[in-house]
């Protein structure tokens, strides 16, 4: 791929994945997967539960390094677990002191019941939320996909048909999930309970912080490889983001390119040495589903608190700058997969046209080595070295507060009504509100398809933290297996069947007399590459509230 084809590519996916608050970080070397390496979450018979171990290991370890910028790769500045430990355990943090009032109490404790069941398991209403937020985040990145190919287009069919065709649909399809969101998926009842979490969360830091750190156990959460690495398992959600009927299109068409090479900054095109789009590609094709990433154990409210500080000058994770500085302005959030990568050409002299079952291009050629080398003179974050709190001193206790007087808790404040039988594959039909949510789960079923496993390709060697020998929990242990993804999976949601599954194709023109359309096929059928890894900012953080009793 030439430099202005990935330039223009890049571009394009960041307006279409990105926002303000985040950033695409692209790999440097290809992130090439086999489909079954990334269905470590599957315990169907007959999947090899070690190999299941072992993808799950190398999946988190890659999800959980720390970004630089926009081109990836391991910083060796440690893992998000390793700065998440230093904060909640270290001996220089400190929570300030309040406390909440009995009415307060009661409100708390309502809207946490709305979100999660006695068992910490999400509710079943909060499964409905985020499956109608996946829908609707899904359906936005369709939307904008198509939009930028749509308007860019030079033909006037092509215009016509987005106008016309494409537009409406979509726009109609989202209209219709932001309403079904309202009336089926408790979209304001969870949002509401979520601020009044956060609000009175922050009322009683010390209980707060307790809970954020009985969330994160290294007895339950942390596992040990059969390399003595230790880390803290990983995955993504929707849980079913790399089967069949979860992905998207996106293309790159010849009448994009020049638009996108003009978007970049100018001394990047410089540094490219980009001087003309000329190009015999006539399009980019291939399957995206993003997913977030699922880390049971972290809870990114942490992050936000106005209610902790450092005692010392440690560095802080970001300081809210632009570009920010920390030891971790930035994790990733979430993963955008591909497959079926496909390169149209026109050309004159007509080559071997790519068949049904035919071999590949070595996936390679869908890298971005040289465009994001160039990027890398000017990282987006700026990641200061990070020590490791040892953990020598005794770690910092939540302060005693005064046990609360109880009243009989008022179901009425953020009390919620489930539909009687949630539907998984389509959206779910309202019915009477009976039941009440307080307690309720959803199980969801799904059945991945399981492959035969390969090794990773051409994976780079992640920078691990080596522990002293210590009794192993085994992959070969299924018990504690088993109990590790059976907590991701309580964690992810199935993505149901999308509202629209179809659009009118646009039309298609002849090729010249003289030309040949050939398609290249850069990935085999079972390959899935990461395009790019969403990164979010942190705030300034920490970020203490003064007025605060320290």
């Amino acid at each position: 791929m030439d430099k202005a084809v990935a330039l223009a590519l890049m571009t394009k996916a960041k307006r279409v994945f990105g926002n303000e608050q985040t950033f695409l970080s692209f790999p440097i070397t290809p992130q090439i997967f086999d489909r079954s390496q990334l269905d470590f979450l599957s315990e169907e018979d007959g999947q090899d539960a070690a190999q299941n171990y072992q993808n799950l290991q190398q999946f988190s370890l890659l999800v959980n390094s720390l970004p630089d910028g926009e081109a990836w790769q391991p910083t060796g500045n440690g893992y998000v677990w390793d700065i998440y430990d230093d904060v909640l355990n270290g001996p220089s943090t400190e929570v300030a002191w309040s406390s909440r009032s009995d009415r307060e109490e009661e409100q708390y404790q309502a809207a946490s019941r709305v979100l999660r069941t006695a068992t910490g398991e999400d509710t079943r209403a909060y499964q409905l939320y985020q499956q109608y937020k996946d829908q609707w985040f899904v359906l936005h990145e369709r939307y904008a996909a198509a939009q930028l190919t749509g308007e860019t287009a030079t033909d006037p069919d092509l215009q016509a048909h987005w106008q016309t065709v494409e537009a409406p649909q979509l726009r109609q399809a989202i209209q219709d999930l932001e309403t079904a969101w309202v009336n089926d998926g408790f979209k304001h009842e969870v949002e509401q309970a979520q601020s009044i979490r956060q609000r009175l969360g922050a009322k009683f830091p010390s209980m707060t912080w307790q809970a954020w750190r009985s969330e994160f156990n290294p007895d339950i959460d942390q596992t040990t490889g059969t390399d003595h690495v230790q880390y803290f398992p990983s995955g993504f959600s929707p849980i079913n983001a790399i089967a069949d009927g979860a992905w998207q299109t996106f293309t790159l068409t010849a009448a994009e390119i020049p638009k996108f090479v003009a978007e970049a900054p100018e001394a990047l095109k410089k540094r490219l040495g980009v001087r003309s789009t000329d190009t015999d590609i006539q399009a980019i094709k291939f399957e995206f589903s993003s997913a977030k990433i699922v880390r049971p154990w972290l809870d990114t409210d942490v992050f936000e608190a106005n209610f902790w500080r450092f005692r010392s000058a440690q560095k802080p994770l970001s300081d809210g700058q632009a570009p920010p500085a920390g030891t971790m302005p930035a994790y990733v959030t979430a993963v955008v997969f591909v497959r079926n990568i496909e390169i149209e050409r026109q050309v004159t002299q007509p080559e071997q046209q790519s068949k049904p079952g035919a071999s590949a291009r070595p996936a390679t050629t869908l890298e971005f080595s040289t465009a994001i080398q160039a990027i890398q003179v000017q990282p987006l974050v700026k990641l200061q070295p990070q020590q490791i709190s040892l953990k020598t001193h005794p770690l910092m206790k939540p302060q005693v507060q005064p046990q609360l007087s109880m009243q009989a808790i008022n179901h009425k404040a953020v009390t919620l009504q489930a539909a009687s039988s949630p539907k998984v594959q389509t959206a779910p039909q309202r019915q009477p509100l009976k039941q009440s949510l307080v307690g309720s789960q959803l199980k969801l079923q799904t059945s991945p398809t399981v492959f035969k496993s390969q090794p990773i390709a051409q994976q780079p060697t992640p920078v691990v933290k080596a522990v002293p020998p210590q009794p192993l929990r085994q992959p070969s242990d299924a018990v504690q297996l088993s109990k590790t993804l059976s907590r991701l999976q309580n964690a992810s949601i199935v993505r149901p069947q999308l509202p629209v599954t179809a659009i009118a194709p646009r039309p298609t023109k002849p090729s010249k007399p003289d030309t040949q359309t050939v398609i290249e096929r850069l990935t085999a059928a079972n390959q899935i590459c990461v395009l790019a890894f969403i990164c979010k900012l942190l705030p300034k953080c920490p970020d203490p509230e003064p007025t605060l009793q320290w």
